[in-house]
C-alpha cells in the first residue's frame, strides 16, 4: 500500500518501476510522489486479513441471519455469525479509546490508525511546545518594552518634578529676597532715624524749630512703625496639589482699616505685567454687569474693534444658532442695534472680526463654510465648502484671524485645524488627522501638512507665535507653533480643578492667559499658557453668575469676559 492509500500487488509494482534508479517514484493512479524503496512499502493489512480468512475452509455467505439484536462491527458492519459461526467474544475486539467494537479485520487497521495518531499527537505536542516557547519569548519582549517605557516615563516624571522643584524653590527664594529687601529698607530707615535722634538729643533748644523737628520725627517714626505693622507675620506654605509656594498672611501694600485712600489693588494697572495681572485675576470678583436673554441658544461672540456709526460705541456681535442670525448689541444695555443674516446661513457658530479689513467672519457648522460680511452687514463671500480635501471643511466651529490675511479654522468634522487665505480660500497650513493623500497633495502644492493627534477640535486662538487649540475629543488644550508642531499640552477628563468635562470653547486674554469654557462642569477656568490654573468662575445654575452649558467665550482687551450659555439662553458680561 502506497502512502496515498492506493494498493497494488508486488508484481505489478515491480513491472511498473522495474530497476529504475530514480530516487522518487509516482503512484500509477494519482501520480503522488514517494521516495520509499519497493521492499520498504508496507502491506495493506485489511486486504491481507481478508485474504487470510478467504483462504480457510469455505464459508457460507448466504442465508446469513441479520438479526437486529446482534452486535455489528462499527467499521464494516459485519456480525459474528457471518464467518465461521464465531460468537461475539471471539469475533469482536473492544476499543477503550473509541468505546466501539471492531471485527478482527478492522481491529488491525484501527490499531494501525491509532498508532499513526500517536505519532501525530507527538508532532502536535512538539509544535505546541514551539508555539509556547514563542509566546513566552514574546511575553519577555513585551516585558522589556514595558520596562523601557516605564523607565522612560519615570525619568520624564522625575525630570519634570526636578524642574518644578527648581521653579518652586526659585519662587520661594524670590519671596524671601523680596522680604529681605523690605526688611533691610525698614532697618535702614530705623538706623537713620536713630542716628538723627542721637545727634539732636541734647542739642535741642526749646524754640519753634525744636517743636517742628519733634513733629517731623514723630511722623517719621510713626511711618516706620506703620510699615512694620503692615508687614505682618508671613507664612510660606507649599501647596502639594498645585505644586507651588503660597503666602498666607498680610503682605506689604495692604491697607489698614483706618485708611481712607484707594487701595494698592485699585491703583495698579492690571496689564502692567504678568504677575500683576495674575494678582488682579485672583482678587477679582467677576460679577456680571449684563445678563442678556433675548437670543435663544447663543453661541460665539466677538467685540467689534470699531465704534458703531449709530450709537458711537463698540458693539458686541453674538451668533444666534436657532434664529440663524448674528446680533449686534450694546454692551451696557443689551439693546439690539443690527442683525446680520443670509438666506444660505443655517447654523452660525463662531465669530471673528478683522480691524484691518473691517470684515466679519462667521463659521456655519451645518453649511460647512465661513460667511464673510462687511462692517455694514453686507454679504461679501464664502470661504470653503463641504469636503475633506485641502481648503474644504466639515462642521467647522472655532475660528481665529491670523496675520497676512489668514484665518485659522477648527475643521471639527475632519479632526484638524486649517489655515486658509481669507481672500482666496487657499490652504496654507493644516495639522491634525492628516491623510496620506493630503501629505502628497501638500508636497505637490508646497503647503504645510503636519500629522497631529486631534479629535474634534472646537476652538482655536492665537497668541504671539503660538496656536492654541482646544482638543475637545481628548479634553486637552494643545499648543502648536506656526508650523503646526505641538509644543505643549495640558488638561484631562474629570471634575477636579484643572480638569475638563466636555469643553467646547476658549479665548486668550492678555499675556496669553487662557479662559476655557468647561461646559460639562458649568464653569470657566483660567490658565496660564503653561497650564497653571489661576482661577475658576461660576458653577451650575440658571441665575446670574452661573451656567448650564457654556457655548461661547470672548475676552475683550479691557478684560471683560463675555460668556454665552446655550441651555440658559443667555449671554453674560463679567467685569
Amino acid at each position: 500500500m502506497l502512502a496515498c492509500q492506493h494498493t497494488f500487488c508486488h508484481g505489478c509494482l515491480e513491472a511498473v518501476f522495474g530497476n529504475s534508479t530514480k530516487s522518487t517514484r509516482e503512484c500509477p493512479t494519482c501520480r503522488t510522489t514517494f521516495t520509499a524503496e519497493l521492499s520498504d512499502i508496507p502491506t495493506n493489512l485489511y486486504i491481507c486479513s481478508l485474504l487470510k480468512f478467504l483462504g480457510n475452509d469455505s464459508v457460507s455467505l448466504t442465508n446469513t441471519p441479520l438479526s437486529g439484536q446482534l452486535e455489528r462491527c462499527v467499521k464494516c458492519d459485519m456480525v459474528p455469525d457471518t464467518i465461521f459461526n464465531l460468537d461475539e467474544k471471539d469475533f469482536f475486539r473492544y476499543c477503550s479509546h473509541c468505546r466501539q467494537k471492531f471485527c478482527q479485520i478492522c481491529w488491525t487497521n484501527h490499531m494501525s490508525d491509532l498508532t499513526h495518531q500517536l505519532s501525530t499527537l507527538s508532532d502536535q505536542l512538539k509544535s505546541a511546545e514551539e508555539c509556547l516557547t514563542h509566546k513566552l519569548s514574546n511575553i519577555k519582549d513585551q516585558l522589556e518594552n514595558v520596562r523601557s517605557n516605564v523607565n522612560q516615563f519615570v525619568e520624564r516624571q522625575i525630570q519634570e518634578l526636578r524642574q518644578r522643584e527648581v521653579s518652586a524653590v526659585e519662587c520661594a527664594e524670590q519671596m524671601v529676597n523680596h522680604a529681605t529687601a523690605k526688611y533691610q529698607t525698614i532697618v535702614d530707615a530705623i538706623d537713620g532715624t536713630k542716628r538723627d535722634l542721637n545727634v539732636r538729643i541734647g542739642q535741642m533748644e526749646p524754640d519753634h524749630e525744636a517743636s517742628t523737628y519733634f513733629l517731623h520725627m514723630h511722623k517719621k517714626v510713626s511711618d516706620i512703625l506703620q510699615d512694620i505693622a503692615k508687614w505682618d507675620d508671613m507664612r510660606m506654605v507649599f501647596n502639594e496639589d498645585d505644586f507651588k509656594i503660597e503666602i498666607h498672611g498680610a503682605e506689604n501694600g495692604e491697607t489698614t482699616e483706618n485708611e481712607d485712600e484707594t487701595t494698592e489693588a485699585e491703583e495698579i494697572n492690571p496689564l502692567e505685567d504678568k504677575t500683576t495681572l495674575i494678582k488682579y485675576i485672583i482678587s477679582r470678583n467677576f460679577k456680571p454687569k449684563l445678563f442678556w436673554k433675548k437670543c435663544p441658544r447663543p453661541l460665539g461672540s466677538f467685540l467689534a474693534p470699531w465704534k458703531d456709526d449709530i450709537v458711537g460705541e463698540q458693539l458686541l456681535y453674538i451668533a444666534g444658532s436657532d434664529s440663524k442670525i448674528v446680533f449686534a448689541i450694546e454692551r451696557n444695555q443689551g439693546r439690539i442695534i443690527h442683525r446680520i443674516f443670509h438666506e444660505d446661513m443655517i447654523y452660525p457658530h463662531s465669530i471673528a472680526i478683522s480691524s484691518d479689513s473691517q470684515e466679519i467672519f462667521v463659521s456655519d457648522k451645518w453649511k460647512h463654510c465661513i460667511f464673510v460680511f462687511s462692517r455694514q452687514g453686507d454679504f461679501l463671500r464664502v470661504i470653503g465648502s463641504k469636503g475633506d480635501l485641502e481648503g474644504y471643511l466639515r462642521s467647522p466651529e472655532g475660528i481665529a484671524l491670523g496675520p497676512d490675511n489668514t484665518i485659522f479654522i477648527c475643521d471639527t468634522g475632519n479632526d484638524r485645524v486649517q489655515c486658509l487665505n481669507r481672500i482666496t480660500g487657499q490652504m496654507i497650513l493644516q495639522f491634525g488627522q492628516v491623510k496620506k493623500a493630503h501629505l502628497i497633495q501638500s508636497a505637490l502644492q508646497h503647503t504645510i501638512s503636519k500629522p497631529a493627534d486631534l479629535q474634534s477640535p472646537t476652538a482655536v486662538a492665537l497668541h504671539g507665535k503660538s496656536i492654541i487649540v482646544l482638543d475637545s475629543g481628548h479634553c486637552r488644550v494643545k499648543i502648536f507653533n506656526k508650523l503646526g508642531e505641538k509644543i505643549s499640552e495640558f488638561g484631562k477628563m474629570g471634575t477636579q480643578k484643572g480638569q475638563f468635562k466636555y469643553p467646547e470653547v476658549l479665548s486668550v486674554g492678555p499675556y496669553g492667559f487662557i479662559f476655557l469654557g468647561d461646559s460639562g462642569n458649568a464653569r470657566i477656568q483660567i490658565f496660564s499658557q503653561g497650564g497653571r490654573l489661576i482661577k475658576t468662575i461660576g458653577g451650575r445654575g440658571s441665575s446670574q453668575g452661573f451656567f448650564k452649558w457654556i457655548s461661547g467665550i470672548h475676552v475683550t482687551p479691557d478684560l471683560e469676559v463675555i460668556v454665552s450659555d446655550y441651555k440658559n439662553h443667555s449671554v453674560q458680561i463679567f467685569q
